[in-house]
């Protein structure tokens, strides 16, 4: 029941689950409903975030970093637990970007957008994505780190940009 409130599965009527199929139109909408909810979380937590708030988010591009300059190093010998890694260290640094909005209500709804996303963004980190020039994640991530830091709009800007997969 949790995987189809999450729209990762389906019910149909006396035949059971099954798992949903990849849709563009689906994923465009979850991509730019995140961007409204974690753009306005970012706005806040830029606002209203303290040192604490900087710190965490300077951890976390770190530790992100470290795992993609492993995934660099790998020559496309991943294992399963280099791409869990990812995705874990991934989640940590945006959530960390938006972690002083003060809505819970905001942090739960950008968690549930998160796992939505997960299967179409999944490919793209780890470099995968078939005809798509290869993104520079950590300069990505960079970029929107060092806006939020100085509290500059441009951080929604470059967040919007990550999110859609343009390559900059």
């Amino acid at each position: 029941m949790r995987l189809q409130s999450e729209r990762l599965v389906l019910s149909t009527a006396l035949r059971g689950f099954s798992v949903a199929p990849l849709s563009r139109d689906e994923m465009k909408d979850a991509t730019e409903t995140r961007i409204l909810i974690e753009c306005e979380a970012l706005r806040r937590s830029m606002r209203d975030g303290d040192d604490d708030w900087e710190a965490g988010i300077v951890a976390a591009f770190h530790a992100l970093g470290l795992q993609v300059e492993r995934q660099l190093r790998s020559a496309g010998m991943l294992e399963a637990a280099d791409i869990s890694a990812m995705e874990e260290r991934h989640h940590h640094f945006h959530r960390a970007l938006i972690a002083h909005c003060g809505s819970p209500r905001l942090l739960e709804l950008a968690d549930q957008l998160y796992v939505e996303t997960q299967r179409y963004r999944l490919p793209s980190l780890v470099g995968q994505v078939a005809g798509k020039q290869r993104r520079d994640v950590s300069a990505e991530h960079r970029e929107i780190m060092d806006a939020a830091l100085s509290r500059s709009e441009a951080a929604i800007g470059y967040l919007t940009e990550h999110y859609r997969g343009r390559p900059r």
